[in-house]
């Protein structure tokens, strides 16, 4: 073989080795699409289905395929006292069957607090930032957080596992933030060894993260907290320059407090920064006298009321413009019979 054909051979051989690399590792869409609208609910309460007609599950299940991910959250995230909770795995499936492109099962994480080489003062914040006990705080190693996920994929043999891992905010101790996102990415490395490519990891940060954090998951939840805030023009970073380049399934809002007057609004900003996934509801949050684990006021113990979730599905069918105009339009009916009563 001449010396051309040698350095022909290897440029060629390399070419398909950069290739096959950038195939490899290419970012799978999970079965959700850029551009497209999902409703993916907290579906924090308990598995009630036998409840029929008054099942909350029932409420969010009636978004059929346009649910894009739910949640299965036991005793915030307890998968390993009941093995297999059969109420949670039927929930699942009803879920899987009614159209949910994805059910994720809950893992509280704690911000990290007992990861590898987190120092003891950075538990203690933790817990005081939290109003809860030290206790509520100790068992949420690494170890403890890989040992549910293997618990979620033995039990629920029906269900493919998705994890949703809650409390992930890299922003609440600037000292650690570079060793805690290392943390966050060793984990969703580690998941994804135990349970397989295809599993959906979901971080919930409750705001925004720096472009690092990505690397931690598959799908952020970078916006929790009240409508007016969110409209608010003098909140910032809802949504910063560097996740641009992301496609929009990567992002997932949740916004409560929404009002009639206001709910309109949400839908348009969330549409203005591309955001694929989005719950919305009137319920309100409010710790008052309790806890982040037990607040006073809890958006999530029930579904939104109905308005709101007509209002949901002409955002996700593409009709809340004509839903608009004839809201306008009755509104402005109302008027004139007023003056002519």
């Amino acid at each position: 073989m001449t010396t051309y054909e040698l350095v022909t051979r290897a440029g060629v051989e390399a070419e398909v080795a950069r290739q096959t690399a950038r195939f490899e590792t290419r970012e799978k869409n999970f079965g959700f699409k850029p551009g497209e609208h999902y409703y993916s609910p907290v579906t924090y309460t308990w598995p009630d289905f036998y409840n029929g007609a008054n099942s909350k599950w029932a409420k969010f299940l009636e978004f059929g395929n346009t649910l894009g991910i739910v949640i299965l959250n036991r005793s915030s995230g307890d998968w390993l006292s009941k093995r297999p909770d059969v109420d949670f795995a039927t929930q699942g499936s009803m879920a899987l069957s009614a159209g949910a492109r994805r059910v994720s099962f809950y893992i509280k994480t704690r911000h990290g607090a007992m990861f590898e080489g987190m120092p003891v003062s950075y538990r203690d914040k933790i817990a005081t930032n939290l109003n809860v006990d030290l206790s509520a705080i100790t068992p949420f190693t690494e170890d403890f957080i890989i040992e549910s996920a293997r618990a979620v994929k033995n039990d629920y043999p029906d269900i493919p596992v998705n994890i949703f891992l809650d409390e992930t905010n890299p922003w609440i101790e600037m000292d650690l933030q570079n060793k805690i996102i290392e943390a966050y990415v060793r984990l969703y490395n580690r998941l994804k060894r135990e349970l397989g490519n295809d599993c959906l990891i979901i971080i919930n940060p409750g705001s925004n993260t720096p472009a690092s954090m990505m690397a931690a998951c598959d799908v952020v939840l970078s916006y929790e907290s009240n409508a007016a805030k969110y409209l608010d023009p003098g909140t910032q970073w809802i949504h910063p320059e560097h996740y641009k380049g992301f496609p929009s399934w990567r992002f997932w809002h949740v916004i409560h407090g929404a009002t009639p007057e206001n709910i309109d609004a949400v839908f348009a900003k969330a549409d203005s920064l591309g955001i694929g996934h989005l719950y919305v509801t009137d319920r309100t949050f409010k710790v008052g006298g309790g806890s982040e684990d037990e607040p006073e006021e809890n958006p999530y113990d029930k579904p939104p009321s109905q308005w709101v979730e007509n209002r949901v599905k002409a955002w996700i069918g593409g009709t809340l413009p004509f839903e608009q105009r004839l809201s306008a339009l009755e509104a402005k009916i109302k008027e004139l019979e007023a003056k002519h009563v």
